[in-house]
């Protein structure tokens, strides 16, 4: 535990002085209601979102440090963003997912619903892009590794080591084995970032899904039975009421 702890203390102070500067705000509460699109038949013809932001950040890309890690890894991600955007910024104190596990799509998705719910207040600046930033990633230990060779040999990791020197160290290497000083910095903080662009489309799919997900409850509700309990299952965190801050 008292590793675990230094390591992620290490991570931390990587990230700050990247992210520090670009903070606008941190903590940052956002709600609201959305309508569901041809609702007619369901219960409800709205469901309601609320969460809190971890950080938002406005910026001007002029003002940004060239070296600046997180304007790198979103202008790779954007290459078309304005001269002035915001982005929301979620702590992940995890490994970086593989495509394969339902962590990858909740985590776009929720950077999506952030993006549309603070978009809506109509503020002179709109978010362009979201990033996840998998803090476990800065300072990997045993699991996180496992996980990084699984997503290699499946094919399931977005984030493959480009460095002959980084393949040839993962290959080597076994549980037990020293992570500390396994992969190359590069390797670490592209893992770490996470960018996910909030475009109007993407934000519209992530609407049509919530319908789907109410038609289901309606379907099983018609059934009765185990339809109710299902539906109790799925309301806390999809249509009835959607609370991000746990995700």
């Amino acid at each position: 535990m008292k590793r675990r702890i230094a390591e992620q203390t290490v991570a931390v102070n990587l990230v700050g002085r990247h992210l520090f500067p670009l903070v606008t705000s941190a903590e940052e509460p956002i709600n609201g209601s959305r309508l569901i699109p041809r609702s007619t038949g369901l219960r409800a013809d709205r469901y309601e979102l609320t969460g809190v932001v971890d950080v938002l950040s406005h910026v001007k890309v002029n003002e940004c440090p060239v070296g600046n890690r997180f304007r790198q890894a979103l202008h790779q991600a954007c290459p078309d963003l304005p001269s002035e955007y915001e982005v929301v910024v979620d702590y992940k104190g995890a490994h970086r997912p593989n495509d394969d596990s339902p962590y990858w799509k909740q985590g776009e998705w929720q950077v999506h619903t952030y993006a549309w719910l603070r978009n809506r207040r109509d503020p002179p600046i709109k978010v362009a892009a979201g990033i996840l930033l998998y803090v476990n990633e800065l300072s990997p230990g045993t699991d996180d590794i496992v996980n990084l060779k699984k997503g290699i040999k499946t094919k399931t990791t977005d984030e493959l080591p480009t460095l002959p020197e980084d393949r040839a160290r993962l290959e080597r290497w076994r549980p037990g084995n020293d992570t500390e000083h396994l992969l190359s910095m590069e390797y670490r903080w592209r893992r770490a970032i996470r960018v996910v662009p909030a475009t109007p489309k993407a934000i519209d799919l992530r609407h049509r899904r919530v319908r789907s997900r109410r038609k289901r409850d309606r379907v099983f509700d018609q059934r009765g039975g185990q339809g109710w309990k299902y539906w109790s299952r799925l309301a806390a965190n999809l249509c009835r009421f959607i609370d991000l801050r746990g995700m």
